[in-house]
């Protein structure tokens, strides 16, 4: 994918690739998973997908106890987000709390 400049794609399966580190425990790799989409999608100015990533990697950086890097992560993501949107709103607010 990377080959064929399809790197919107290939930052969308951080989704998939940072939920299984999640669930598995390895928060590290979890953020590992999501910064790598969060940094594309900062390139590629995609806030619509942005504002989803930095809430998880808010949520990643909480689990390392890295709280204010994920402050920060969860201002952005809050500043971004719409109010129905739930797949943002939910992860910001966890890793505010």
């Amino acid at each position: 994918m990377s080959e064929l400049g399809v790197s919107h794609a290939l930052a969308m399966m951080t989704d998939s690739a940072g939920d299984v580190e999640w669930y598995a425990g390895d928060v590290r790799a979890a953020e590992r998973e999501w910064r790598t989409g969060y940094d594309a999608f900062v390139r590629s100015r995609a806030d619509s997908f942005r504002v989803t990533w930095a809430a998880w990697l808010a949520l990643a950086l909480v689990g390392q106890h890295r709280d204010d890097s994920a402050l920060e992560l969860s201002i952005e993501s809050e500043s971004l987000a719409g109010e129905d949107d739930i797949t943002a709103q939910v992860p910001w607010r966890e890793a505010r709390a």
